[in-house]
């Protein structure tokens, strides 16, 4: 069977965060790494919390939507950079992964849409730009300092990031969180039928 590759041109600066107190600095070097430490940080589950939605902020040079829960994109485990380009100062990186429909707020499960394209991927354009050092204060939150690393430079997303997504895996450990910490029956049902159908996805 024919691959038919869709892509979504998704013009998303990716800067590596740490949750430390005191500091958070971009690290990324090399720009198909950003992406893939970006998409990492998806595979976790660490873009399904407000605290992790807000740290994976710092990998864009444009602030993108609030998490609010609402809808949870998920894609299949596997993905990978299958190219990028470096031209100068910019940089494209191609991300191939499978669309696997959505979650909304009550857990109800949503398939995508029926397509031909075997494999997805959203190209990524980054710019590489100046390598800062920030400085929070003892709540981990409030930044307080920034500063800029003399001599080093990384790799950012020019856009803002689209909605919050996770691998399969991200979202049965989602399902399953969600669900354990509601009293609604519908939403436990709901999370069951979900769960069911994330299974087959495994």
């Amino acid at each position: 069977m024919e691959r038919t590759l869709v892509f979504a041109l998704v013009i998303f600066i990716a800067c590596g965060s740490s949750a430390s107190a005191q500091t958070s600095e971009c690290s990324s070097t090399v720009p198909e790494e950003t992406v893939e430490a970006l998409w990492n940080m998806a595979a976790r589950g660490e873009l399904l919390t407000p605290k992790g939605w807000d740290r994976a902020s710092s990998f864009f040079v444009q602030s993108g939507p609030v998490f609010d829960g609402r809808v949870v994109q998920v894609m299949s485990d596997y993905f990978g950079v299958n190219r990028y380009s470096i031209e100068g100062s910019t940089a494209t990186v191609d991300m191939e992964y499978t669309d696997l429909g959505e979650i909304d707020s009550a857990l109800r499960y949503k398939p995508p849409p029926e397509t031909n394209a075997y494999k997805t991927s959203i190209r990524y354009k980054l710019v590489s730009g100046p390598k800062y050092l920030f400085m929070y204060g003892p709540d981990g939150k409030t930044l307080v300092d920034k500063k800029e690393v003399t001599g080093q430079t990384v790799w950012r997303i020019e856009a803002p990031p689209h909605p919050p997504w996770t691998t399969v895996n991200g979202a049965i450990r989602y399902v399953l969180e969600v669900s354990q910490a509601t009293a609604d029956p519908a939403v436990r049902k709901n999370a069951e039928a979900t769960l069911a159908e994330l299974m087959k996805l495994h």
